[in-house]
């Protein structure tokens, strides 16, 4: 089974919204296909709009760079928005890649909705890309945790049919010689 940001829509709210208050700009994230799976502060309410292809996020998703409009609308990456030159949602806005190795999975933005969270994040640049980073690399890392889980129950799945359709009893044991497993057939023997 595939997994994708969606797949870990809470986790990613809550963890949007604790870092929003540390370093009190807004936060988006994005899914492949464009949608914000979760937002804080003025974004929060816009969870589930798409954006268009042309978007900063939709270009991120594309070309998987990072991309920094500090005045949207008038910026050159922001030149093939549909909303070039007639921008009025965000103030500032770095958009970064989330990424499980050289797979894009979606994309995190800061996003200023005021004065006050442009000066932060122009003033912050380099700092918040390394902080985006770091985030980024722990959502991926928690999809490929949940990848894994879903891998491993799989797996144990497939033992316990294989195990209990033997006719043979089948007894498994620990390091210290205790029983941990039995299947049918060891069960009706003993």
């Amino acid at each position: 089974m595939r997994f994708d940001l969606i797949d870990i829509q809470d986790f990613v709210q809550q963890i949007v919204e604790t870092f929003a208050v540390v370093i009190k700009v807004d936060i988006m994230i994005f899914d492949l296909h464009r949608n914000i799976i979760a937002g804080t502060g003025d974004t929060k309410c816009r969870v589930g709009r798409q954006f268009h292809a042309g978007s900063l996020t939709g270009r991120v998703l594309t070309d998987g760079q990072l991309l920094i409009a500090r005045d949207p609308g008038i910026s050159a990456e922001c030149e093939s928005c549909e909303n070039f030159s007639n921008c009025n949602e965000y103030d500032s806005v770095i958009a970064y890649p989330i990424r499980i190795g050289s797979r894009i999975m979606g994309s995190f933005c800061l996003v200023a909705t005021n004065d006050e969270q442009k000066n932060l994040i122009l003033e912050n640049e380099a700092y918040l890309v390394d902080f985006m980073d770091k985030l980024c690399g722990l959502i991926g890392s928690t999809i490929n945790e949940k990848r894994f889980q879903n891998d491993l129950t799989t797996l144990i799945k497939r033992y316990d049919t294989v195990v209990n359709n033997v006719a043979e009893g089948i007894i498994g044991l620990d390091q210290n010689g205790c029983i941990i497993h039995l299947n049918g057939s060891a069960e009706n023997l003993l």
